[in-house]
């Protein structure tokens, strides 16, 4: 006998793909950019095999990136990807819990907003600003995490009120 799925829980199992998907892009484009593998998580140090020259690695690597013109700076990766491991998955874990308790009927609204201001995030965290609207990046950006922080908030309102 098949079972309904309730909107939130497609929601939740969609955000959670594409929050998995977005997180792998970013430590791919993260890989990429640093144009020879290198880690820096040897106390700002290559590892002894990052040293090593690899061009047909590099090359197959490339291609299947798809990897032309420039990325973003190594170091604006991995702070996007360190912000995204400091809050999407205490919010996945959030969404599973609001899941036992009982979605409220906004739930899946919720969950869409809170991927859509993680993306806004990520992309006004990587991108260029000219200097003469940094500012606003700053503003844009704040503000998309903000829609995702008080969306976790809501959630939580959600649960304790149960």
């Amino acid at each position: 006998m098949p079972t309904t799925i309730s909107p939130y829980h497609t929601a939740l199992a969609k955000v959670a793909a594409a929050l998995t998907i977005k997180v792998g892009m970013l430590n791919l484009l993260t890989v990429r950019s640093t144009g020879n593998f290198g880690r820096t998580a040897n106390a700002g140090k290559l590892w002894h095999e990052d040293t090593i020259p690899r061009p047909m690695q590099l090359k197959l690597f490339t291609i299947l990136m798809g990897a032309v013109g420039p990325t973003p700076p190594t170091e604006r990766l991995c702070g996007v990807v360190a912000n995204a491991n400091e809050n999407e998955p205490y919010f996945l874990a959030l969404a599973c819990a609001t899941a036992l308790v009982g979605p409220p009927t906004w739930g899946a609204t919720a969950l869409y907003a809170y991927l859509g201001s993680r993306i806004a995030h990520m992309i006004v965290f990587l991108v260029d600003f000219p200097e003469s609207v940094v500012a606003i990046q700053g503003f844009c950006r704040a503000n998309a995490y903000l829609v995702g922080v008080f969306t976790s908030f809501t959630l939580a309102g959600h649960i304790i009120s149960k």
